[in-house]
């Protein structure tokens, strides 16, 4: 394949993936530095109704115990320093909340695609919509000021939180739905009760060697969405994607996918 990949096709996942510790501000500057157009994070809330910015639900064994972030004030998450097992990394890193990440990318130019993320899969709809509020309360403050053109994307796996998404915010952000490998079957039906803007399937290879992106492609169009893809780590991969109509896919090896 020799589809051409360019800066605007990557989104730096966590930042920038694996370049530097992930969901950390360390990770958008390293994102900044490649000259990238577009970074993933994903929002969660803490115990204190704080919006941070972590992959996961819980930190990685600390002492010999997980830290689950619903359970913890920001004040507590922020004594953690969350970069302890990144490539035995020596530099202390904290959990930032959404507001410093999304004042950087505004200063540098970077637009954000904003992952929802509940604590678990199928989450209660109260979750759902009190993460979505408390985002979308962020993000009507008068300092995000989004240039015309350069606002979020918000995505969740969770459709009751692009509902909430959308009756909250109009058509102020655009939205878009990933799919889980589970509900592939269905996925028009839950996409039609969410009316995304974009409509996101795993871009890596599957067993077999098919790819989701290819399988869908045309479907996803005929509904009226628009095509990405998540988790796109290998040139082959992302000139798959490419040459299926994807606009932009989340990527953990930014780096790799732009060496000539």
């Amino acid at each position: 394949m020799s589809q051409n990949i360019q800066r605007d096709h990557i989104v730096g996942h966590r930042g920038a993936g694996n370049c530097a510790p992930p969901s950390t501000m360390a990770a958008l500057e390293k994102a900044k530095d490649l000259g990238l157009e577009w970074v993933e994070f994903d929002a969660r809330l803490t115990a204190d109704g704080a919006i941070v910015i972590a992959n996961d639900k819980d930190l990685p064994l600390i002492d010999g115990q997980p830290i689950n972030i619903e359970e913890k004030t920001f004040e507590e998450l922020s004594q953690i320093n969350v970069a302890e097992t990144f490539n035995a990394s020596s530099e202390v890193h904290r959990m930032p909340r959404i507001e410093e990440a999304l004042r950087f990318c505004i200063d540098n130019g970077l637009r954000t695609q904003i992952e929802l993320k509940t604590h678990a899969a199928g989450a209660d709809p109260e979750e759902a919509r009190a993460l979505a509020t408390a985002v979308a309360e962020v993000l009507a403050r008068d300092e995000f000021d989004f240039p015309k053109g350069q606002e979020p994307l918000i995505t969740s796996f969770e459709p009751e939180c692009l509902r909430a998404i959308d009756e909250m915010t109009g058509d102020k952000f655009e939205t878009g739905y990933l799919v889980r490998t589970e509900d592939l079957e269905n996925w028009p039906e839950i996409a039609q009760s969410i009316n995304p803007d974009y409509v996101h399937f795993y871009g890596g290879a599957i067993k077999g060697g098919e790819r989701l992106t290819e399988k869908f492609a045309d479907e996803v169009r005929s509904e009226g969405y628009k095509l990405n893809a998540f988790k796109v780590n290998t040139r082959e991969d992302a000139a798959a994607a490419i040459a299926v109509g994807v606009h932009r896919f989340t990527s953990d090896e930014p780096e790799q996918l732009l060496m000539e």
